[in-house]
């Protein structure tokens, strides 16, 4: 990902006056990621995970046509308007990820399984969640950010269902998305709760490099300001498959492609919701690049770590 906070603030900020659904739905395939933190023994917790592992990896012209023809085939208005709203959402996800994952992925190499890198990819992830909320002066809640219907929240689920059967991951369920969104909200009040004032300071010092302390958002003060989490220096980085020069752009940088890369695409898939799906217009536009940033066959070979 970048991490939720980022993703509401990236339409709340360049796209404001969004419905719920649409607020919802930036956080793309990431709520799967929380599925059965409440409910550990579940069977099917490793099935549901992947499957939003799978989303982010996948060619999205695959994922996404098959949303828009889904939706396209619904006669109830209201509920249609729901879910192409929460499409939109997924897309502001997606170009989010595929403009800044790669220079996340350059500072913080590759999340792979349980490795250290995993710890420092998420950790840099909320330090940024943080730095941002400081730059918009806007410190919004997570109930606020996954605030939802139920009703609604149902309809998006059984969609995302309807994707895992075309996609041939047959372990997800109608609920799935349901109870990952809820336990998304759940989690993140916990771990990130102001009551426990000295939660962070527990984490970093009984389990520093775990998954929890990862996802605990810093406070602002205690963030190193000496790391350039954003690269406001424009230091120049390199390619994470190429090795090659890729530029000097800040993070705010790159908000701004996503923001016009976004616009771009919110008129393609107006287009579509409107009986006019060209095919060849959308593949070109997502151009076989997966939420990482690279082309869904490409591998990973490069970092600079900022964490020394």
């Amino acid at each position: 990902m970048p991490s939720l906070i980022t993703h509401y603030e990236f339409v709340k900020q360049f796209f404001p006056n969004q419905k719920n659904i649409f607020y919802l739905a930036t956080q793309g395939p990431d709520p799967f990621f929380y599925y059965g933190y409440t409910t550990p023994f579940k069977k099917d917790i490793k099935d549901v995970r992947s499957y939003g592992t799978f989303l982010h990896e996948i060619d999205p012209f695959i994922s996404f046509t098959f949303l828009i023809n889904y939706i396209n085939k619904i006669n109830n208005t209201s509920q249609k308007e729901i879910l192409m709203n929460f499409t939109k959402g997924l897309l502001s996800h997606y170009i989010l990820d595929r403009t800044c994952h790669p220079y996340i992925f350059y500072k913080t190499g590759f999340p792979l399984g349980k490795t250290i890198y995993s710890f420092y990819h998420s950790n840099f992830e909320t330090t940024v969640d943080v730095i941002l909320e400081e730059h918009f002066k806007d410190y919004p809640s997570y109930k606020k950010i996954l605030k939802h219907k139920n009703k609604e929240l149902k309809l998006v689920s059984n969609m995302m269902y309807e994707l895992s059967l075309h996609l041939s991951r047959l372990n997800v369920k109608k609920n799935s998305y349901y109870h990952s969104v809820k336990t998304m909200l759940i989690v993140n009040r916990i771990i990130n709760s102001k009551v426990f004032g000295l939660r962070k300071a527990i984490f970093n010092k009984f389990i520093p490099h775990s998954t929890i302390n990862a996802m605990s958002h810093p406070k602002y003060k205690n963030i190193d300001k000496s790391l350039d989490y954003l690269n406001t220096s424009n230091k120049e980085r390199k390619d994470v498959v190429t090795n090659a020069t890729k530029g000097t752009n800040s993070f705010y940088d790159l908000m701004n492609y996503a923001k016009k890369d976004l616009s771009n695409g919110l008129k393609l898939f107006d287009e579509a919701f409107n009986g006019n799906l060209n095919e060849e217009k959308l593949n070109a536009y997502f151009n076989q690049i997966n939420h990482d940033g690279i082309k869904f066959n490409e591998s990973m070979h490069y970092f600079d770590l900022i964490y020394k």
